[in-house]
């Protein structure tokens, strides 16, 4: 039921193309690499927002979030250092 939620969203923005499923797992990232037939390091397994200085990963939804991001660039969130 997620990936029709997901289909129909993409749908809406006209890129439901760029959506890939695959029969093998793709559950680590050495899986998802060899279904992909890339290197380990072109795959990201996890996805974090930064909103208002304060990360949230991808296994929360957006209604879990105190406002809505407004996306406007991409960037990698990088961990503070100890």
């Amino acid at each position: 039921m997620a990936i029709e939620k997901v289909k129909a969203y993409f749908e809406h923005l006209g890129e439901a193309a760029r959506i890939l499923t695959f029969e093998e797992s793709t559950a680590t990232v050495e899986l998802a690499a060899e279904a992909l037939g890339v290197s380990p390091g072109h795959i990201a397994k996890t996805l974090s927002f930064l909103v208002d200085g304060k990360a949230f990963p991808s296994t929360l939804t957006l209604r879990f979030m105190p406002t809505k991001p407004s996306i406007q660039r991409r960037a990698m969130i990088t961990a503070p250092s100890a």
